[in-house]
């Protein structure tokens, strides 16, 4: 609270009429509107339309001019209004300078304990903004303190004012309802006074209409149902697709046709609840949509009294780990475009072969431009042309894999259990794309149809768990355990049908990038763009998108192997984000609103829990120390290449 007296009394002339000369009715104004170039000119209305009357607060209109009172300060009267609009900021800071505004009190004043809570729980209902909710916490209390209706501070006590009240009065008696003979059926209609056709018993008009999300959603450029299944697919059906059969060789064809279904349902669960999850928290939040992290911190806000508190610890920590989950998943998709590349100019260009490092950088330029597409309504086409390349790409992939096809007794049909967690990394890295999901939910033109049967989910998946399915059984088949990363990269190098293959697979991973970067950026520009003026959000947004593709190049890079790299990062992100997170949010969501028969929703999300933790230790665990090996190994090598003798032979 500031105390505003002295300037009051040193700048304030006029209070009581306008510039016409009428006097000013305090009590009835319903708009008030100030300028900044025209500092002390006040803009009023008695109505919610109409044109502005206005006065002026230095300005005497009618009567004697009100005296100044000089204050200790400064000696003399203020400055008069400046004349135009290049004074005005001039003339506000000299005001300022020469009339400092003290604090009212050298504290802040507590409130009752009743108030406090009652703002407490507008805060909990989503009515006062998250970002005002710990100042409102830190109000101090005081028993002592009473709640009092304010007063006036202006009186009008002039005949129109009377004869309001007057009226009012006589309304008021006549809508006054005496029961005598007062019981639990009293007829209230009959009542002369009651005129009210209200029907006390009908619950659905006493009671609010339940809000909405979906009719009070406002997007800029919705997408179709048909363009959100191809954006649903495009995020789920990219490089991890080719991974599947290397998935098989960790788990065996049967084990991994099960594991595979198995894995494929679970996903879609997890992903059916955080959508789900996200739909009943915006009718309490009232909130046209959510993105994955507002859900997760809305579940906890809205959940257990105990858990509150953490709703905003948790908004932050899964908006920082889904940053760097699709940061990670950027560095597979350079890592898998430099290996197709290399590929196929290492069998045309013998001569210049260049390393896969070499050709992560060389992914830097095209990545960079196609980036700067911020709207997902114009990654449409490019999903489009990236989906049709897939499925060319997956029928030349399939002919491959179905020309002379060995025996399936051949392969193992259960392998070992200490790779089944690279199995489970794999195929979540391969099929989640939590990340995507709200955005694009977020952006339907008609989101009812995300969920549900048929629904843009159950078609997706179903569509997505059948094509993993396939590619891995008989990719498995075909290649046995010399399957590599990806299975284009076992197709023959020397065919320019094969090449063709991978470099149409290069090309789609190539157009899926800039839609996987929405996600991360999504939530950096949500974090810093109030903190940036607007005249350069334009150049900052440039400047974080071309930084993003620049590190993800870098570490893919470093780290140039793309079956290690698959299973590390499903191991690590996906499977803590896809399933551990779902299963929380979804059981502190419904804590207090039932778990159901024998707390069956506990129990599921406990079973969901376990797999996720396998998948992040075991999965971790086994990829890492399958890199320090692997490059413990090419370290050995590369030292022993430069133990030779000068005839060119090798010093044992």
């Amino acid at each position: 609270m500031l105390d505003v007296r002295a300037l009051n009394e040193a700048f304030v002339r006029n209070t009581t009429h306008d510039t016409d000369g009428n006097k000013l009715a305090w009590l009835k104004f319903k708009c008030l509107r100030f300028e900044k170039q025209r500092p002390g000119v006040v803009k009023f209305r008695y109505s919610h339309e109409g044109p502005y009357s206005e006065f002026n607060v230095q300005q005497i209109y009618g009567g004697p001019p009100k005296p100044l009172r000089c204050t200790k300060r400064r000696k003399g009267r203020v400055p008069d209004e400046p004349d135009n609009h290049d004074d005005a900021e001039d003339w506000t800071n000299k005001i300022k300078k020469d009339y400092p505004i003290p604090k009212a009190y050298p504290q802040a004043l507590p409130i009752s304990e009743a108030k406090k809570k009652d703002l407490l729980n507008l805060c909990t209902k989503g009515v006062i903004p998250r970002e005002l909710h710990s100042w409102y916490q830190s109000l101090p209390t005081n028993k002592t303190v009473i709640d009092r209706l304010c007063e006036p501070d202006v009186t009008e006590p002039d005949d129109e004012d009377e004869e309001l009240t007057r009226q009012n009065g006589e309304r008021r008696e006549k809508s006054t309802i005496i029961l005598d003979n007062f019981n639990s059926t009293a007829d209230l209609a009959g009542n002369p006074g009651f005129q009210s056709t209200l029907s006390l018993g009908s619950k659905e008009v006493i009671n609010e209409k339940e809000y909405n999300p979906f009719e009070h959603r406002k997007v800029e450029h919705p997408n179709s149902t048909i363009g959100s299944l191809v954006h649903l697919l495009k995020s789920s059906l990219g490089s991890g697709i080719l991974a599947m059969p290397n998935a098989f060789k960790n788990a065996g064809l049967a084990a991994g046709a099960l594991g595979t279904i198995v894995v494929g349902f679970i996903c879609t669960h997890c992903v059916y609840v955080l959508v789900r999850t996200s739909q009943e928290v915006c009718v309490d939040a009232k909130k046209p949509s959510m993105g994955f992290a507002e859900t997760c911190g809305a579940a906890f806000e809205y959940g257990p009294k105990r858990l509150r508190p953490w709703a905003g610890f948790v908004t932050t920590l899964v908006d920082y780990a889904l940053t760097v989950t699709y940061l990670a998943a950027l560095c597979v998709y350079i890592v898998f475009i430099a290996e197709n590349f290399k590929e196929v100019l290492d069998e045309y260009i013998p001569n210049y072969k260049l390393s896969v490092e070499t050709y992560c950088a060389l992914t830097l330029v095209p990545l960079v431009l196609i980036c700067q597409i911020r709207n997902l309504k114009w990654l449409v086409p490019f999903s489009a042309i990236a989906n049709v390349l897939l499925v060319i790409c997956f029928a030349i992939t399939m002919y491959y894999i179905f020309s002379g096809l060995p025996n399936p007794k051949e392969r193992v049909m259960v392998a070992k259990v200490t790779q089944w967690p690279l199995f489970i990394s794999t195929v979540i890295f391969a099929m989640e794309g939590i990340g995507v999901v709200m955005p694009v939910e977020n952006e339907m033109a008609k989101p009812q149809q995300f969920l549900g049967c048929p629904g843009v989910l159950n078609v997706a998946m179903t569509i997505v768990i059948s094509l993993y399915g396939i590619v891995g059984f008989f990719g498995y088949i075909k290649y046995g355990d010399e399957v590599r990363g990806s299975i284009t990269l076992n197709l023959p190098q020397d065919e320019v049908l094969a090449q063709s293959a991978k470099i149409l697979m290069a090309l789609a991973i190539l157009f899926t990038y800039s839609l996987q970067l929405y996600v991360p950026m999504e939530m950096i520009w949500r974090v810093i763009h109030n903190k940036i003026s607007v005249r350069y959000h334009n150049i900052t947004q440039i400047c974080i998108r071309t930084a993003a593709v620049v590190g993800s190049v870098a570490l893919a890079a470093a780290f140039p192997n793309l079956e290690l790299f698959i299973s590390l990062c499903g191991a690590i992100f996906l499977s803590t984000l896809g399933l551990l997170t779902p299963a929380i949010v979804d059981t502190v969501h419904n804590w207090d609103r039932g778990l159901g028969r024998f707390n069956w929703i506990l129990w599921k999300n406990i079973f969901i829990g376990m797999i996720s933790l396998i998948a992040l230790f075991a999965g971790s665990y086994k990829s890492i120390s399958d890199m320090v090996a692997k490059y413990g190994h090419s370290e050995h090598v590369e030292s022993m290449s430069l133990n030779v003798t000068s005839n060119g032979t090798w010093v044992s």
